[in-house]
């Protein structure tokens, strides 16, 4: 499931609160499979966390949404077929990977399954729009 945020510190700033906000409904979206509300809910909750003074509550904040958001994108595709949400996807979980040095193995392959169904679908697109383009009439 999403990556949660740190807990809530004392007298926390106002951009960390909106983006816990932001989150909280993007988290409930997610779990509730309403995936193409949860990318714009973690958006929304990234670019608040763009304006937390905090640096390292900052890069906590982004770095969890990097990876709610890469898997929300990938999940979104099967809902609308936006093509583009798989590129998106890969780059985010990449993001994620580059933010948090400390995960462990057992995270890390987690992504990567993340990032090879991503690729899988891209492939299977491809594909797809291949088999389209054979079947089209010759140009005039």
């Amino acid at each position: 499931g999403p990556r949660s945020l740190p807990p809530p510190q004392e007298n926390e700033e106002e951009a960390a609160t909106r983006a816990r906000e932001a989150y909280d409904a993007g988290n409930l979206a997610y779990r509730t499979a309403d995936y193409i509300v949860a990318v714009d809910k973690f958006l929304e909750a990234f670019a608040a966390a763009d304006e937390i003074e905090d640096a390292e509550l900052k890069a906590q904040v982004q770095s969890s949404l990097y990876y709610n958001l890469g898997a929300a994108q990938l999940y979104a595709y099967d809902l609308d077929g936006d093509r583009t949400r798989l590129g998106k996807s890969k780059s985010l979980l990449q993001k994620y990977l580059d933010s948090a040095p400390d995960l462990t193995d057992e995270d890390r392959e987690q992504v990567k399954t993340l990032m090879d169904e991503a690729d899988a679908k891209l492939a299977e697109a491809d594909a797809d729009a291949d088999a389209d383009a054979e079947q089209a009439p010759p140009p005039e």
